[in-house]
């Protein structure tokens, strides 16, 4: 048995930019890519300005004396 009335009403039409309940153009993208690039590019001098060996016995067990 259905228990929903049925509906008088019509669905409303929404245009396109309705529908999309938003607004465009804000630039959004390029603040995201740059902000991307800029993080890639602080790891990479991180990575790079890091010296060789600097890790080393910093994590490692001590060894026999």
């Amino acid at each position: 048995m259905n228990q929903n009335p049925p509906n008088p009403d019509p669905p409303e039409t929404l245009t396109t930019e309705d529908a999309r309940a938003g607004v465009t153009g804000n630039k959004v993208r390029y603040v995201l890519a740059i902000s991307l690039l800029l993080a890639v590019a602080g790891m990479l001098v991180v990575f790079l300005g890091v010296p060789d060996g600097l890790m080393d016995g910093a994590t490692s067990a001590p060894g026999p004396r």
